[in-house]
Parts: C-alpha cells; sequence; structure tokens
C-alpha cells in the first residue's frame, strides 16, 4: 500500500489539502463538543500506541505511519512519544 492509498480526495478526485482537512477535523471535533486540544498528527501517535500495545511489529507500524527509515519509527518508540504523555 502507498501514502496516494490512503490520500482523501475532493468529488473532482484531486487531493484534499492537509489545511482543508485539519478544519474538517477541528470542525467536527467542535461539533461533537471535543474540547481538549489536537490535531490530525496526533491520531498517527494515539494508533501507534495502540497498535504497540497490542504488539504490533514495529516493521509494519513503520509502513503503516509513513516512515520512510525504521529509525524514525524506533526513535519515537525509545522516547516515549506513543506514550500517554507524548500524544
Amino acid at each position: 500500500m502507498t501514502n496516494a492509498d490512503w490520500r482523501f480526495t475532493v468529488r473532482s478526485g484531486e487531493p484534499l489539502s492537509t489545511t482543508a482537512l485539519q478544519r474538517a477535523f477541528t470542525d467536527a471535533k467542535q461539533a461533537a463538543g471535543v474540547t481538549t486540544p489536537g490535531r490530525i498528527h496526533g491520531l498517527g501517535h494515539a494508533l501507534a500506541m495502540y497498535q504497540l500495545a497490542a504488539w504490533m511489529a514495529v516493521e509494519r507500524l513503520q509502513r503503516l505511519l509513513g516512515h520512510r527509515r525504521i529509525q524514525t519509527t524506533l526513535h519515537l518508540v525509545a522516547d516515549g512519544s506513543f506514550g500517554t504523555d507524548g500524544i
């Protein structure tokens, strides 16, 4: 699976901009009454935390997060960025 498989698109098939996606996420949080701060990037960290807790292989997590280098994923795991304080 490539990053293009995960891309959000508008009706014309063009990719949805990061700004538009973040705006939609913020609007959805507001509509749901969620007041805690957070951005879409934090969802990736939350996903990683739960996948690691479920014993997902780090190499698979690397691919899922789209990291080119395993060192990037390992660094985040080692410094605790996937823990509750790092989200």
